[in-house]
C-alpha cells in the first residue's frame, strides 16, 4: 500500500503541475500529420513477384475451404482447447522457440536443407489441441470482464504467436514434401483460431487474429507457386464477409474509461451524483482503478490537497465546455464541482473517441472517401490544443487501426481471387487475358476499399495486378501490387 500511496502522490503531482504548465502552451506546438512530397515515386506496401502455372477449378469446386466445414466441427467450446494448448506451450524452452523462429519464414526452397529434423515435434501436442479447438462449433472465452475489469488475464495471448509460427512452419514443410492436404489442414486451423480470437469482449485478441489471417494469406502465396498446386479461387471466394467481426470487443472497448479508472462495478456512478467528493478523490487517486479493498484506506492529506487543486484549476474550463454543449448554466451551478469536472473529461473523451469510432463501424467501402492516415493525429492534435490533459480517443484509435488492417486483408483476398481467376482462364484459353473484363467464367472482384477495378497490365506471360499506390485512392490503406510470371 505504501508503494500505491507513493505512486498516487506522484501521479497527482504530475496532473497538477501539467494543468498549470500546459495552460500556457501555444497551439502551434500540437502534433500534426506529415504530408508526403508530391513528386515521390509511386510505391506499394506489399510488392510481390510470383511464378505460377495454369490451374482449372478443382472438382468438386468446394474441395478446399479456408474454414473447417460444418461436417468436421464437433460440439464443444473451442476456448477450452486453446487454453489447454497454452498450458502445454509453457513447457517449450526458449532455445526450441528460437530455433523455430529462425526458419519458419525462410524461402520454401531453403526449408528442406536448413530445417533441423524433428524441430516441430515439441509443438505437436499443443498443435493437436489447437486443431481440435478449431473444429468445435462455438467459442466462448468466459472471462470475468465485468467483475474483474478489462485487464483480466488472458493466458492464451502469451502463446498465440508461438502457435502461429509453429503452424506456419509445419504447413510449409508439408508443401515442400508435396503434402498439400496436410498443409491445407493447418491453414484451416489457423483461420478458425483467428476467427475465434475475435469473438468475445477483448480487443487484445482481435489484433493477433488479423496476424493469423495475414499469415495464412502469405502461405497461400507460397502454395499456389508449387507444382501441381490446385486452384484456390473458390476457397478464397467463399470466405464469409464477416470473417473477423470484432464488433462486440470494440463495444466493450468504448467502456475502457470506466474499467480503467473506476472499475466495472462503479463506472456507472460517474454519470450520476452518487460519487461524492470523497469518492471522486479516490477515483482520480487510483489510476489503476477504484477497488473495494481501497475503500477503507484513509486518504492522505497530500492526496486530498492535490485532488482539490486539480478541481480548482479545471472547473472554469469544464463549466465553459458544458455551457458550449447546451447544458443550462443554472443546472451546472447546481452540480458539485467534481461532478462538473468529471462530466467534462468523460463526455469530452467520449466525443473525441466517437469522432474516430464512427468511421470504423461503417460498412467496408462507404467510409473510403472520409478516412485518411492523418485522422488520428488531427483529432489528438485538436485535443492537445484544447486541453493537454484530455484523455486521447483510445477506442477510436484502435478501431481505426483494426479497420485499416482488416481492409488490407480484404484487399489482399480480392487480389488473390483475381490471380486464381487468371490461372483458371489460362488453363482454358492457353494465354493470359488481355484485360480483366475478358474473364467471364467467374466474377472478378473490385477493390473492396474503393469499389474501383484493380489495375491490370499484361506483357506476354507476365501480368501485373495492382491497387492504387500507397496514399493515392484510399490513403489510409497501403497499396498492393502482384507481378505474375506464368509458366506453361
Amino acid at each position: 500500500m505504501a508503494h500505491h500511496a507513493k505512486a498516487t502522490a506522484l501521479y497527482l503531482a504530475v496532473i497538477a503541475a501539467a494543468a498549470c504548465l500546459f495552460a500556457s502552451l501555444d497551439a502551434s506546438a500540437a502534433p500534426g500529420a506529415t504530408v508526403a512530397a508530391d513528386d515521390a515515386e509511386p510505391s506499394w506496401h506489399h510488392d510481390v513477384e510470383l511464378t505460377l502455372r495454369p490451374a482449372a477449378a478443382p472438382s468438386p469446386a468446394l474441395r478446399y475451404r479456408l474454414l473447417p466445414p460444418a461436417i468436421d466441427r464437433r460440439p464443444g467450446n473451442a476456448a477450452e482447447f486453446y487454453l489447454e494448448a497454452a498450458a502445454l506451450l509453457e513447457e517449450i524452452d526458449r532455445a526450441t522457440q528460437r530455433a523455430i523462429n529462425r526458419v519458419f519464414d525462410m524461402p520454401i526452397e531453403q526449408l528442406r536443407a536448413d530445417t533441423p529434423h524433428g524441430i516441430i515435434e515439441p509443438f505437436e501436442p499443443a498443435l493437436q489441441k489447437v486443431a481440435e479447438g478449431a473444429r468445435r462449433d462455438h467459442c466462448i472465452w468466459e472471462l470475468p470482464t465485468r467483475s474483474d475489469g478489462i485487464h483480466v488475464e488472458k493466458p492464451e495471448l502469451r502463446h498465440i504467436s508461438k502457435i502461429r509460427v509453429a503452424l506456419q512452419l509445419r504447413s510449409r514443410l508439408a508443401l515442400v514434401e508435396g503434402r498439400f492436404d496436410d498443409a491445407w489442414h493447418d491453414y484451416q486451423t489457423l483461420m478458425a483460431l483467428s476467427r475465434h480470437m475475435t469473438q468475445g469482449r477483448s480487443t487484445s485478441r482481435a489484433f493477433p487474429a488479423l496476424g493469423g489471417v495475414s499469415a495464412v494469406l502469405r502461405q497461400i502465396e507460397d502454395a499456389i507457386q508449387q507444382p501441381q498446386a490446385p486452384n484456390l479461387y473458390w476457397a478464397l471466394s467463399t470466405l464469409p464477409e464477416s470473417l473477423l467481426d470484432a464488433r462486440t470487443a470494440f463495444e466493450f472497448e468504448e467502456g475502457r474509461l470506466w474499467w480503467e479508472l473506476a472499475g466495472p462495478q462503479r463506472g456507472d456512478a460517474l454519470l450520476r451524483d452518487e460519487l461524492d467528493v470523497e469518492g471522486f478523490i479516490r477515483f482520480i487517486t487510483a489510476p489503476g482503478g477504484l477497488r473495494d479493498d481501497d475503500a477503507d484506506v484513509p486518504l492522505r492529506d497530500v492526496e486530498r490537497t492535490m485532488a482539490l487543486t486539480f478541481l480548482t484549476i479545471k472547473y472554469p474550463r469544464a463549466r465553459q465546455w458544458l455551457i458550449a454543449q447546451g447544458v443550462d448554466e443554472a443546472d451546472i451551478d447546481a452540480m458539485a464541482v467534481h461532478r462538473v469536472v468529471m462530466r467534462y473529461y468523460v463526455e469530452g473523451h467520449t466525443a473525441a473517441d466517437h469522432s474516430l469510432l464512427k468511421w470504423g463501424l461503417l460498412p467496408r467501402g462507404e467510409a473510403a472517401d472520409h478516412l485518411h492516415s492523418g485522422m488520428i493525429q488531427e483529432v489528438e492534435g485538436r485535443l492537445h490544443r484544447e486541453d493537454p490533459l484530455m484523455l486521447f480517443p483510445h477506442a477510436g484509435r484502435i478501431r481505426f487501426g483494426y479497420r485499416r488492417a482488416s481492409d488490407m486483408i480484404s484487399r489482399r483476398i480480392a487480389m488473390l481471387r483475381i490471380i486464381e481467376a487468371i490461372r483458371m482462364y489460362i488453363a482454358e484459353h492457353g494465354t493470359a487475358p488481355d484485360t480483366l473484363a475478358d474473364i467471364t467464367a467467374v466474377p472478378v472482384p473490385a477493390d473492396p476499399s474503393t469499389g474501383e477495378p484493380f489495375r491490370y497490365e499484361r506483357n506476354g506471360n507476365t501480368v501485373i495486378i495492382a491497387s492504387a499506390p500507397d496514399g493515392e485512392d484510399a490513403p489510409y490503406i497501403p497499396g498492393f501490387r502482384f507481378t505474375l510470371h506464368f509458366e506453361n
